[in-house]
């Protein structure tokens, strides 16, 4: 879509083979994430960066392995991917954007479903269908510092709001980063 006229551009068609679940646009550069085999002209896994004038797929190929269950967001050239299924086999994953190479920080749940991933400049979100992260017990919603080892930050100031029925399903379908973290059901 134009960003000044709002009209479709037509001629921005990445042509994926699969469903595309998520989309991150940075700077010239579209990131995608799903269950695609191909995408911008070329043989890409999963995820994909794009040219974000032309749709075509960039050489950047991190050769993921599964489809993206969960998502992803981007803070500088490091990518933080929920459900990873590269070559480090965690749930939460960090990428370069530059290289595609495995990034440092990883932690590993019992995600079985979508949710959402947001960088801060100092802290990671995640939520999603998950009960345990790093074998402690911590469902829904964790939080995560960017600096040294991927522990889980405390979310006791922070309120949750969520629906009694599926607590997962509301806190994975919104999640905004405020002070404190809200995260609710939209």
């Amino acid at each position: 879509i134009d960003a000044v006229t709002g009209d479709l551009r037509k001629e921005w068609n990445p042509s994926p083979i699969g469903d595309v679940r998520i989309l991150k646009v940075v700077g010239n550069t579209i990131y995608a994430g799903g269950a695609f085999k191909r995408i911008g002209g070329r043989p890409r896994s999963y995820l994909a960066a794009m040219d974000a004038i032309t749709g075509a797929a960039t050489s950047w190929d991190p050769g993921v392995n599964y489809p993206l269950e969960g998502s992803f967001d981007i803070l500088g050239n490091v990518m933080f991917t929920q459900r990873d299924a590269t070559a480090v086999k965690h749930d939460l994953a960090s990428l370069d954007t530059v290289t595609a190479s495995n990034g440092d920080w990883s932690a590993d749940t019992d995600f079985n479903r979508g949710g959402r991933v947001v960088a801060t400049p100092y802290q990671l979100y995640v939520s999603g269908g998950f009960s345990f992260v790093n074998d402690q017990l911590h469902p829904y919603l964790a939080v995560f510092p960017l600096r040294g080892t991927p522990v889980l930050a405390s979310i006791e100031s922070a309120p949750l709001i969520y629906a009694k029925n599926d607590p997962a399903a509301a806190i994975s379908s919104a999640i905004t980063i405020k002070h404190p973290v809200y995260a609710a059901l939209v």
